[in-house]
């Protein structure tokens, strides 16, 4: 019954209090026929969009492209001097996303980087990042955190996607058939954001988890 209610409330939500863009659509119609459809939801999409608008960010970086979809998103709430690096490691996500991303009108304030997020980060050129957005490999989350942090200064905003790891982090002990490493990193990644003292912050219930801190 449960499922049923989340379903309803979130097909609400898509249909009468958001709307995505042509590129959008067109960027979720390209994953559906490449099968891989694990970008986020519009609702998320969204949610992303308005914190990045209340925050007025400046300099942005997403680890995770694949198509573009999240970062369509952040396009939509950007102020004209703000800036979006978006790290993809794989070559065939960021051609695709080059593609789709440099139709749009903000085109000239997006980067697609090549590259693994770890060197990214190893690479950066040392500007403030005031929002990060973390949506790439579960066990990685934590280690992109600490990487970012130097770089994060007081009221930086940091986002975390999936972060229930599909229903795994809500358990006390690692599923065996899963790996206990990622599933102890995530369980950290949430508690630094949300209550340390390093950041305070929060945890948004979509169906797969958002976790959202500030850095302190």
């Amino acid at each position: 019954m449960k499922a049923v209610e989340d379903s309803k409330r979130l097909a609400y939500i898509e249909s009468e209090i958001i709307e995505e863009t042509q590129g959008m659509k067109e960027i979720s119609k390209a994953l559906r026929e490449d099968d891989k459809a694990i970008q986020v939801s519009p609702h998320e999409g969204a949610i992303i969009s308005g914190l990045l608008r209340i925050k007025q960010a400046k300099n942005i970086v997403e680890v995770g492209t694949l198509y573009g979809y999240s970062t369509s998103w952040f396009l939509e709430a950007l102020t004209p001097e703000a800036k979006v690096w978006t790290v993809e490691k794989s070559v065939e996500n960021a051609n695709k996303a080059k593609q789709y991303l440099f139709k749009n009108k903000r085109a000239n304030q997006v980067e697609v980087v090549h590259s693994s997020g770890k060197e990214f980060f190893n690479n950066w050129s040392g500007e403030d990042i005031d929002f990060l957005f973390i949506d790439a490999d579960k066990g990685g989350y934590l280690d992109y955190l600490e990487l970012a942090l130097p770089f994060l200064k007081p009221g930086a905003v940091v986002v975390g996607d999936n972060t229930f790891l599909f229903g795994m982090a809500l358990e006390k002990e690692p599923p065996k058939d899963y790996s206990q490493n990622t599933w102890r990193k995530m369980r950290e990644f949430n508690k630094r954001l949300g209550l340390s003292d390093q950041f305070k912050g929060f945890m948004i219930p979509t169906l797969q988890g958002m976790t959202v801190g500030v850095k302190l």
